[in-house]
Formats: structure tokens, sequence, C-alpha cells
């Protein structure tokens, strides 16, 4: 038997007032998701424990199987692990952003946590100009996909930096900086890194994009999850654009199966993603066939502007660290 886990991380959102007080998807014509959950099991699961941050890094690795309480240590450790990186023990992974402020001082905004999704072409040169230039034995630049990229920090998680609490850049869109401005004011080196990067990413050599400043956050130690056949006795494969879901996925029973991402396309990614798990089985192919089919003309018919706010909504699981209740209709 196969279970395949189709995860519309991000579907979720806030009320809009020029929807009428409805979230896009409430406001959607959804008749294909709607057949889908007549015939099928409704249920509500709870991916993130309680007093964690909710987010696609806990609430997956939620769903792979291992309890973000005892195995999540930081967004920038997740993304390190699918790019492979050799680190040792003590160092402090950050998840670094590019990102678009109105200012960088008390008195700024976050305007784009994604620099306007700035492309992986244009983005690398930065990354890899920021290494060159600030690079050093304590700070290592890793370049990434898009606005996604890695900070090292060298024995990091034996400083007060580890405690640092700084904010998703996606959850203060078009609010002020001024409080994370104050927690990285209380790491000195961190601090003048900032704004040695800002005058870097002013370089018009250098830097092409609307992207004029790094944003390091979701720090922790190297990941470290078990053997995943051994604890659950399965095999398994990962299909996603991201670094975060594949980091989580990576242990020696699982496959990353690997596929050019093109995020600014919503039919080109569902059908990249679908096709190679057509290959595992008849049945699976019948299945992904019609539920891809069926998501991509509901989608089709889903308002152009999305909320800001990330969820889950998944099937039921069954996996040990996921909270269940279903309703069968």
């Amino acid at each position: 038997m196969k279970t395949v886990y189709l995860i519309a991380d991000g579907m979720g959102g806030w009320p809009l007032e020029e929807l009428g007080g409805k979230t896009t998807m409430e406001a959607a014509v959804t008749p294909n998701m709607d057949e889908l959950a007549r015939t099928g099991i409704v249920g509500r699961a709870q991916t993130v424990p309680e007093g964690m941050q909710p987010g696609s890094d806990v609430a997956n690795m939620a769903l792979l199987g291992f309890d973000p309480a005892t195995y999540h240590t930081g967004r920038g450790p997740i993304e390190a692990a699918a790019q492979g990186l050799e680190l040792d023990p003590d160092d402090l992974v950050w998840r670094l952003n590019l990102v678009t402020v109105s200012k960088l001082n008390i008195d700024g905004y976050m305007r784009d946590y994604s620099s306007g999704h700035i492309s992986t072409e244009i983005s690398r040169p930065v990354v890899e100009a920021l290494q060159e230039r600030l690079g050093n034995d304590t700070y290592t630049f890793i370049p990434g996909i898009q606005y996604r990229h890695l900070l090292v920090q060298k024995g990091g998680a034996l400083t007060d930096d580890a405690k640092l609490n700084v904010n998703p850049p996606h959850d203060i869109t078009d609010k002020p900086i001024k409080l994370d401005l104050r927690v990285f004011s209380r790491s000195p080196f961190l601090w003048d890194l900032i704004f040695e990067a800002k005058e870097i990413l002013e370089d018009r050599d250098v830097n092409m994009s609307i992207a004029n400043s790094i944003w390091p956050w979701g720090q922790g130690r190297p990941l470290n999850l078990p053997n995943f056949k051994e604890t659950f006795g399965l095999d398994g494969a990962v299909i996603s654009a991201v670094d975060l879901i594949k980091g989580s996925a990576l242990h020696p029973a699982w496959k990353s199966l690997m596929w050019k991402a093109q995020p600014a396309c919503l039919k080109r990614i569902m059908k990249a993603k679908s096709m190679p798990l057509w290959t595992t089985s008849r049945t699976t192919t019948s299945y992904l066939s019609t539920l891809k089919a069926r998501m991509n003309a509901d989608m089709a018919a889903t308002p152009a502007k999305r909320s800001r706010q990330s969820a889950v909504l998944t099937p039921e699981s069954s996996l040990p660290c996921v909270k269940r209740s279903r309703t069968k209709r």
C-alpha cells in the first residue's frame, strides 16, 4: 500500500475586506474539492505542538512523523540538511532572507519578505558577493533558492545569539521592524553584519533587485533526525520546490525527487510534482491524475490575491505526533 500526502501549504488565510470578509478559499468556487470532501474522510489535525510557533517547518516535520517538540531546532538547520552541508554540532544555522524594507532603522517597515520573489539567477550572485566581502571564520553565507538562503555562524550555538527571537519576515509584512532591530542589536557582530550587507546591496554592480537588506532568523543547531525506515518500517520520497521540505525528508530511507522550480506558475508546479509519482503504481496514477485535474480546475477559480497566513490543510494522518479528529461525510 502507498500513502500520498498532498499538502496545500499556505492555502489558509485571513478574511479580506475586498472579499466581503471571506478568506480566498471561502470565496473560491471549488466544486471538485467539495466532491473530494463529500466522498472522502474530512478531519482536523493539530500539526503544531502547544507552545511552538506555527509555521511550515514545524507542521511539515510533524506530518513526516517526527515530533517537532523533540527534533525541531529551527528553519535554518532544516534547509541546511537539504543542501547537505557538513556542520559541527555547535554551529548555528540561520535562515537568511533577502528582503525589502522601507528603511533600515527604527522607523522602517518590512515591505517585502521575498524582494519581489527574486529569482535564483539574480539572488545567487548577490549572496556570493556577500560571502566574498563579509564571510570570515565565524560567518559563512550559503546561496539557496530565490530569496531563501543560509548564514552559518561557527560555534554560534554556544553564544547568546542562539536565544535571539527574530520574527519571520513574512509575519511582519507592512509592519514596523523596530522590535526586531532591537533584537539584532543584542548581538554586536550580527548587527554590524546586517548593516555592512546593506552597503553591499546598494552597489548596483552587485545587486539589480529590490533587495536592500538581509534578514537572519529561524536559527538553530544542525538537524538530527532518526532513521525513518527504522522508526516506522516505511520507505518514502518527497517532491518539493523548496529546501525546507526536502531537508525534513533527508534520511537514508527517503528519496528527494528533484525538479526545476517554477514558483510563478501553478500549473507547472502541479505537473512537475505529480508526474514522478505516476510511475509508482497504477492505483497511485489514477488517484493523482484525478486529484491533480480537480485541484487545477478549482485553483483556476480561486481569487488571484493570496492572504499572508501560512497554514497546512491535510487529510487524516496516522503518524504518532499528529493529533487527529475526523468526521465522515
